[in-house]
């Protein structure tokens, strides 16, 4: 099992305890991704309002806007090899942008329902082929990895019953993803083991350098945690004005330092964190 919950919670003087810093308001609709790019200068996120954004990362001020998806925008990743982009949302469809152009130069096409995860993993080992690939989930149950340069499906995991919602990959070789059922973890492309079963609907799990852990739920709360326990659990607020049904987080990640996280919520904001 992944986590061992204590019932007696207890802190201790080298666990880094987390508060929120700052609150973006700028899409019209839920914030549904985030993602920082290499030098952790700007990020960019992703909205139900099927738009993608861009702000600077010191003042959080908006850059830019992509138009082009058709449906939610539901994850994004950015290369850290060259200026590209890709976005992937409930139009089944994976895009890939160049940001010197701010187009879409490749479409990627084969899953069955809305894709929940678009990542990018940092070996060729899975698939074998000298390029760098993409992993996606989707409400269609499956994984998928694909080879960039042909814009091809590679393989396909089918382990999961249920939608996968996130899609962490961690190391060269191991990955975790996770849906309504359970949250499995993979060793190069193969399934190991359920690490454990939700008590809620998990929209992301990220890790950062020191490997804290958070996940993100629809019922609003962030845990965080290490491989033994948890440390923390923190419960979004929503804006002034929003119904109850609008606490919900749908997407989390860490900044290039790692000593920042950010949230994507129901309530249409971007809500940053940092150490107390």
């Amino acid at each position: 099992m992944l986590v061992k919950k204590e019932s007696n919670e207890q802190k201790t003087t080298d666990v880094i305890q987390w508060k929120l810093k700052r609150v973006i308001c700028s899409h019209k609709g839920w914030v549904s991704s985030i993602c920082f790019d290499p030098s952790n200068q700007w990020f960019c996120t992703g909205s139900h309002d099927e738009t993608i954004k861009i702000f600077g990362m010191i003042r959080g001020e908006q850059r830019l806007t992509l138009t082009g998806h058709i449906g939610a925008v539901k994850s994004l990743k950015v290369s850290p090899r060259h200026p590209y982009l890709f976005s992937a949302g409930d139009d089944k469809t994976i895009k890939c942008w160049d940001l010197e152009s701010n187009k879409v130069v490749k479409h990627f096409h084969g899953h069955l329902s809305g894709i929940e995860v678009v990542d990018l993993h940092p070996t060729i080992d899975v698939i074998g082929e000298e390029s760098p690939h993409l992993i996606s989930s989707s409400a269609d149950s499956t994984i998928k990895m694909w080879d960039i340069i042909a814009g091809k499906c590679m393989k396909t995991l089918t382990q999961h019953t249920k939608g996968v919602r996130c899609v962490e990959v961690w190391d060269k070789e191991n990955m975790v993803s996770a849906s309504f059922d359970s949250i499995k973890l993979w060793d190069k492309g193969e399934f190991v083991e359920n690490l454990y079963k939700p008590n809620d609907i998990i929209n992301t799990i990220k890790r950062n350098q020191d490997g804290t852990i958070i996940s993100s739920s629809n019922n609003g709360v962030i845990t965080v945690f290490n491989l033994n326990t948890i440390t923390q659990t923190l419960h979004n607020i929503p804006q002034p004005g929003s119904l109850e049904g609008e606490k919900g987080i749908l997407c989390s990640t860490f900044d290039q330092t790692g000593l920042r996280f950010f949230t994507g919520c129901v309530d249409k904001t971007i809500k940053m964190y940092a150490p107390q």
